[in-house]
């Protein structure tokens, strides 16, 4: 049989394509979907992962739809906020 849950302990990670998780305790149900990760304790634990979960999800490819007109024009700012493709975002001065 298929084994459907997964416990792994002490310094785990998992990686998938470039996604990374790592911390001191991961289990996952394959059934329900459900992933859970736990950093270690801040004091008394030699695992080095300081109470800390540490997660690197990388976006999802955007599929291209064939016929589709790129558009050119720059977004229109929101609150003097723009996003960029590094998501950070830059605040332009206010004009008086």
């Amino acid at each position: 049989g298929r084994m459907d849950k997964v416990q792994l302990y002490t310094r785990a990670w998992v990686k998938r394509g470039e996604d990374i998780v790592q911390g001191d305790f991961i289990s996952y149900d394959a059934n329900a979907e459900y992933a859970e990760v736990v950093g270690g304790n801040k004091t008394g634990n030699d695992s080095g992962s300081n109470g800390r979960v540490k997660a690197i999800i990388q976006p999802k490819n955007k599929q291209i739809v064939p016929g589709a007109a790129k558009s050119s024009a720059e977004p229109n700012p929101v609150n003097n906020l723009k996003l960029n493709k590094t998501l950070q975002f830059n605040i332009a001065p206010k004009e008086e």
